[in-house]
């Protein structure tokens, strides 16, 4: 029996195709004859005990240019779908937020659920497994800031609710940074995390991926461009084969078997040298360059576990 997917993200016209995970998913439910579905940006409303919204079924065309189309567009009780598929790209803002307590009314599954992207942020979650992390303090306190790179002598310095290395910042302590702290937690309103500097962030951070629970043994290391220092690859960094080692693999299993409990179904976990770094939860990339890297099929290996 065919299943009904249903997915919430931003614009399909949007996607970068060479790149895109979620583009990888519904080109893989669609070749395992699965329908896919969009819901138009917006139109989610919760009212009464029903959930309704927008929604078109989506025909994936083999045409790069234009690669769907959406026809049969109508107001759709979302209770109708197999699997509701959430892929909206950080910012994790209010409307997110909202949208994850509306999803959470659902009573069919949603990937990854509501509760796992609204309470497990992919920066501080990395605080459930301190084991693999390097010192790391999330305030919006400049003085506490300023003393913990005045103690690591070079630090990172990152906003919460963003991805793809925006706005990361490099500070060391025989720099004039004080203002740059001061400025970058808008005085101290705004709480960022601070993590010491890894040497091994000069040869690459690792992209691992965590599908179902299971650890992929295929990855890649993403390399900073030249002049850079942020290697992810929507800021111009480079992608390299890699193949994940015991060490690895246990974490990725720790992780992995923990956060399923909460519905977390496809993560992608940063590791720098021996460190983990960010957990990834809302729209994990690099499925693409690790699938032709290694001839593998992590959305299928998805699918089949989903549906199994």
């Amino acid at each position: 029996m065919s299943k009904n997917i249903l997915f919430i993200s931003d614009n399909p016209k949007s996607f970068d195709l060479s790149k895109d995970t979620t583009f990888q998913l519904l080109q893989s439910s669609n070749k395992k004859g699965f329908n896919n579905y969009y819901l138009q940006e917006g139109s989610i409303a919760l009212h009464k005990d029903k959930i309704f919204g927008i929604v078109s079924k989506m025909n994936i065309l083999e045409n790069d240019d234009e690669w769907f189309e959406l026809e049969n567009t109508s107001l759709q009780d979302l209770n109708f779908f197999d699997c509701v598929m959430i892929r909206k790209d950080p910012p994790f803002d209010l409307n997110y937020y909202y949208l994850t307590l509306i999803l959470d009314k659902l009573s069919n599954r949603v990937i990854n659920s509501g509760n796992i992207l609204r309470n497990f942020n992919e920066k501080i979650s990395i605080f459930n497994f301190k084991e693999y992390i390097t010192d790391t303090i999330v305030t919006s306190d400049p003085d506490a800031i300023i003393n913990f790179v005045k103690k690591h002598k070079k630090c990172v310095l990152k906003k919460l609710n963003l991805m793809g290395g925006k706005e990361i910042k490099f500070v060391n302590s025989t720099e004039d940074f004080l203002n740059s702290i001061k400025k970058y937690t808008n005085f101290g309103q705004d709480i960022i995390m601070v993590q010491k500097w890894i040497k091994e962030a000069e040869e690459g951070d690792k992209r691992i991926f965590i599908v179902n629970g299971q650890p992929i043994n295929e990855a890649i290391i993403r390399k900073p461009k030249e002049d850079s220092k942020i290697a992810n690859i929507a800021s111009g960094g480079v992608a390299v084969k890699y193949t994940i080692n015991d060490y690895e693999r246990k974490m990725a299993l720790e992780i992995g078997s923990e956060l399923i409990k909460h519905g977390a179904h496809i993560i992608g976990i940063d590791v720098l040298g021996r460190y983990l770094t960010e957990i990834n939860l809302t729209s994990p990339t690099c499925i693409n360059e690790i699938n032709n890297f290694h001839n593998t099929d992590i959305c299928g290996l998805f699918w089949d576990g989903i549906f199994k």
